[in-house]
């Protein structure tokens, strides 16, 4: 990547955001998209420089992480600020927050420069970035949690021990 696309800060007083990826490509259209008009500042790194980067929100191309190292590098990242996930699948986004669910937004292939700026702004004020019909699977997914908690309080004591 371009020495001026890096983890370079350009002024203090931006949000410093990082967009973990090995797609110059990609890079650059974020680059534009969040340069005009944004507040942040965007940093460039690769997957494996994360220790060089200090950041308020990690945005992380699924596409430039092999899967079988993609747990212990969301582990990392988490430890040191919020995660996004950009150029996810439906199902992909669904498995992935499933089993981590501390990952604060998902960017779907298809989002659009809007999308990516109003969810990026909701994320580094703490808030959480999701596509409806995921927020809506996970809503069910827990009113069945609380349904099935709520069934097993109103068996009798004899009952519970059973289950058991």
């Amino acid at each position: 990547m371009d020495t001026d696309l890096t983890c370079s800060a350009l002024t203090a007083q931006l949000k410093a955001v990082t967009l973990l990826t090995k797609n110059e490509l990609l890079g650059r259209l974020f680059h534009h998209f969040l340069g005009h008009g944004a507040e942040v500042r965007l940093q460039l790194c690769r997957p494996d420089e994360i220790d060089k980067a200090e950041t308020e929100l990690w945005i992380l191309d699924i596409g430039s992480v092999e899967l079988q190292q993609l747990s212990s590098l969301l582990d990392r990242l988490l430890a040191q600020a919020p995660v996004a996930l950009v150029n996810v699948t439906e199902v992909q986004a669904q498995q992935l927050v499933e089993k981590h669910p501390w990952i604060g937004g998902i960017f779907s292939i298809h989002a659009t420069r809007e999308q990516l700026l109003a969810g990026i702004t909701v994320l580094l004020k703490g808030g959480v970035w999701m596509p409806r019909a995921l927020m809506e699977h996970l809503l069910s997914q827990l009113r069945r949690l609380r349904e099935s908690t709520e069934a097993i309080s109103e068996l009798t004591l004899r009952e519970q021990q059973i289950l058991n």
